[in-house]
């Protein structure tokens, strides 16, 4: 039995508070633990979809040939990630042209400008990358 002590010790600790260094989730929490996972997921999901996938399933990268308005071709033919977009494309030209000053480049392929990523690119005009892939490039006018 217990003692009328230890009776008034367990009616203190049921009414009292609770501690601040006990750690027991409440909704808030929960709710932004599963919002990360689920924004985690999204993200992965994303990348995955962003990325060519040959029937192996393994990721793909883009054989390309960059080439000036003519046909010539420039350079031999690169290896690019799916990924790569305009602004990288336009420094890989400018070294590969030994430009001191940067020129801008507009880049043309599956008969369209390229403004985002090469992948997505490709993917929306449904352009395959099983064969080697021309992209044209333009010279932008330069404002000083």
């Amino acid at each position: 039995a217990a003692t009328p002590k230890q009776a008034t010790q367990r009616v203190r600790t049921a009414d009292a508070p609770p501690s601040p260094f006990a750690h027991k989730p409440n909704d808030s929490t929960m709710m932004s633990t599963q919002e990360t996972k689920r924004r985690k997921r999204q993200y992965a999901e994303a990348a995955a979809a962003a990325t060519p996938i040959d029937a192996g399933g393994e990721r793909v990268n883009i054989i390309a040939q960059l080439e000036d308005a003519e046909g010539v071709p420039t350079g031999p033919q690169l290896d690019l990630p799916h990924d790569a977009d305009p602004k990288q494309l336009e420094e890989l030209l400018n070294a590969l042209l030994q430009n001191d000053d940067k020129v801008p480049f507009a880049f043309y392929a599956a008969d369209a400008e390229v403004m985002g990523q090469l992948g997505d690119h490709l993917r929306a005009r449904e352009a395959s990358v099983e064969q080697v892939l021309r992209i044209v490039y333009q010279p932008q006018a330069l404002f000083r």
